[in-house]
């Protein structure tokens, strides 16, 4: 029977995998319009944090978003945005940060954020 940490892991995991998908749809769009030229250097996204009410955009370029995008288990939040019980911080950019998931996340994570 899973522990309780396991519990907050995988509903964070869950929360965070919604917050991606809308960030994919958003990469998606401006990729079409990259693709017409009308794109700027760098596009807003969500912040991927597990406060399900966060509405707070990130900056990042789209060749930033998908190199964090290739890993399933990491996440683009805003600093104060982390919980160090179900994620740890692999890197630091101005005005984000890159999360990894831990323990029982991570594996939900992978299952339900599959890479493209």
């Amino acid at each position: 029977m899973p522990g309780d940490l396991d519990l907050q892991r995988e509903r964070a995991a869950r929360n965070q995998g919604l917050f991606r998908e809308v960030n994919d749809q958003i990469d998606k769009l401006n990729g079409k319009l990259g693709a017409e030229g009308t794109v700027p250097s760098g596009s807003l996204y969500l912040c991927e944090c597990l406060d399900t009410n966060c509405t707070e955009a990130i900056h990042l370029t789209h060749d930033e978003y998908r190199r964090v995008r290739r890993d399933p288990t990491e996440f683009i939040v805003i600093p104060g945005h982390l919980d160090d019980q179900v994620e740890e911080i692999v890197e630091t950019r101005p005005g984000w940060l890159v999360v990894r998931k831990l323990g029982t996340g991570a594996a939900v994570a992978e299952e339900l954020v599959a890479p493209d």
